[in-house]
């Protein structure tokens, strides 16, 4: 059973790196084939729902929320379905559904990504205050968390309050230094401040990480969910 799970992993691993690549498609075919060859073992629900996440990816919505409904019912126990699922309802702008399923996958696993998940659909709700409550629970339980302070970072921005958006980008930045999105949102934030010279270098930073093709799972440039 070590061979086939450390196998399985190998297979996971392949699917993520043509996924990080953009070989969307070549991803997708890649976690099928896992699953199909390790239907029996636990973990092959990784590999369920890279392929349906990759759905996602692709602005597949209808199709990757079929998938993950269809897995919430294979796996209702899996808080990681849940996410996914709900990220996808949020994708579709189904927030009502989509904090209700986040509010189910928080009952079955960790509360850090269902609780930024929630936030999140706050936030593009235009619920600012309910998110802002949520984005400081996270960033209180768990400090070095860069999604909530990202989240809560973009809520500032959207008000106004600049400096306090700076400061959260930099956090994050620092806890996540290889992950573009914190270091965009700085570069955006000085620009926004008419910070100049701050915002040259910084924009030298990003060139950098850009250059040597550094990126972080669970981030997105696009302000989608954090689920992935």
């Amino acid at each position: 059973m070590k061979s086939l799970g450390a196998s399985l992993s190998a297979e996971n691993a392949r699917a993520r790196i043509l996924r990080m690549t953009g070989r969307l498609v070549e991803a997708r075919a890649a976690y099928r084939a896992a699953a199909q060859a390790h239907m029996d073992e636990p973990a092959v629900v990784h590999s369920l729902a890279g392929a349906a996440e990759i759905l996602r990816d692709m602005n597949r919505y209808e199709e990757a929320l079929a998938e993950y409904t269809e897995l919430t019912e294979t796996y209702p126990l899996e808080g990681t379905i849940w996410c996914g699922r709900a990220s996808v309802l949020m994708d579709l702008g189904r927030f009502d559904e989509a904090i209700s399923t986040f509010r189910i996958s928080e009952t079955h696993g960790s509360a850090l990504i269902p609780k930024n998940g929630t936030a999140t659909a706050y936030k593009r709700r235009g619920e600012f205050t309910k998110a802002l409550k949520l984005f400081n629970e996270v960033a209180k339980e768990f400090p070095n968390d860069p999604v909530a302070l990202c989240g809560r970072a973009e809520i500032y921005r959207d008000q106004g309050n600049f400096e306090a958006a700076l400061d959260d980008y930099r956090r994050a930045r620092d806890r996540s230094p290889f992950n573009p999105t914190p270091i965009i949102g700085v570069v955006e934030t000085l620009k926004e401040l008419r910070r100049f010279y701050d915002f040259c270098a910084q924009r030298r930073a990003r060139y950098r990480i850009r250059t040597f093709g550094c990126r972080s799972e669970g981030f997105s440039n696009d302000r989608r969910a954090p689920f992935s």
